[in-house]
């Protein structure tokens, strides 16, 4: 079980402290959150721009001014999921792949932790560094009015190519259960973002490694774990 950007869907915070602390009691196995370059720090966060200004920038003071949020450092993020929680890290910006991969050096041995990201240039270039940990391709949705098979296909075809270990699709993209499971095979696979009840018990029936999930309050009653607060 994944908490996207922590548990967003119960602060109304992402990719903050607090929204992971809740991720953290509610006991998911992951939190997933973006980093992005700003002139000074790694930082989470998920837009590109606030307002009319790249992210990458402003400083770190500059952009938690603006966002008017507390945007946590990825070493940060690093400590405070040490022992806790495992990480699910989203690369946004091309460019910055050694220096995540070296402030996650020190999480190895802490938890489970995964990388990826839409950028296949950016998980190539985190696979060829052999992190020591899983690397991904996320794969968008399909074109509207396009099936899902031939962009999953698509999908875990650059996965294999940029030498990565599992495919992170769009929940739509598995919504042809007998072409998703011949196409993905023995795949490790982690679909985004599944915030309906009932995708998620469709979904948790396939073989996937673990679902990204806004509610993981919902999800934890739909894998028996809990119950929602």
């Amino acid at each position: 079980m994944i908490a996207h950007r922590g548990a967003s869907g119960l602060t109304g915070e992402d990719n903050t402290l607090r929204s992971f602390a809740r991720a953290v009691e509610l006991g998911c196995d992951y939190v997933e959150f973006d980093v992005r370059r700003t002139r000074d720090a790694l930082a989470c966060f998920h837009d590109g721009r606030v307002g009319e200004r790249a992210v990458s920038s402003f400083s770190l003071a500059e952009l938690r001014e603006a966002a008017g949020v507390a945007v946590p450092t990825l070493a940060e993020v690093v400590a405070f999921c040490h022992g806790r929680i495992g990480m699910d890290v989203e690369i946004k910006d091309e460019g910055i792949e050694g220096a995540v991969v070296e402030q996650l050096r020190t999480a190895r041995e802490a938890g489970p932790l995964l990388v990826k990201s839409f950028s296949t240039t950016v998980v190539r270039r985190v696979a060829e560094l052999e992190p020591g940990y899983p690397v991904g391709l996320l794969a968008a949705p399909a074109a509207a009015g396009a099936p899902p098979g031939p962009a999953l296909r698509t999908a875990v075809a650059t996965t294999r190519e940029a030498g990565a270990e599992f495919v992170s699709p769009h929940h739509g993209l598995l919504a042809d259960e007998e072409t998703a499971r011949a196409v993905l095979g023995e795949m490790a696979t982690y679909p985004w973002t599944v915030n309906d009840r009932e995708e998620m018990v469709r979904l948790a029936a396939m073989p996937i490694r673990g679902l990204i999930t806004d509610r993981p309050d919902v999800l934890l009653e739909v894998l028996g774990r809990g119950s929602a607060t």
